[in-house]
């Protein structure tokens, strides 16, 4: 990703899971379009950590990852208490037992009204 762009110039945001980190590091022609677009209209980039440890496995592969995750348009989002527990409620709520699946889709449901449905 480029080093344009502060955050008051952010107009939207994206969210990755760990598969859109994994296609990243097999340098999937799709995702490159996508990170592409997403420097040229200088959104912003959420992964939830857990997400990060999920396909964080470190060296020379993983290049590409660790540029998204230091680029200043990239947060990495913390499992702390409050978000956990609320990830914890819609894990009972959903029926769905993967805490960092559910911790994506409730990030993403922050920041995109149409995806709260959990």
């Amino acid at each position: 990703m480029g080093s344009a762009g502060a955050r008051s110039r952010v107009t939207s945001a994206i969210t990755f899971d760990a598969g859109a980190l994994v296609v990243i590091e097999r340098r999937s022609r799709r995702m490159q379009a996508l990170l592409e677009e997403i420097d040229r209209r200088d959104w912003q980039v959420a992964v939830p950590a857990g997400a990060v440890a999920q396909a964080w496995r470190g060296g020379p592969r993983q290049a590409r990852i660790a540029v998204l995750l230091s680029d200043e348009r990239t947060e990495v989002v913390a499992l702390d208490d409050p978000v956990a527990r609320a990830v914890g409620l819609l894990c009972g709520r959903s029926g769905h037992a993967d805490v960092v699946d559910v911790s994506v889709c409730r990030l993403r449901a922050a920041a995109e009204p149409a995806c709260r449905h959990l």
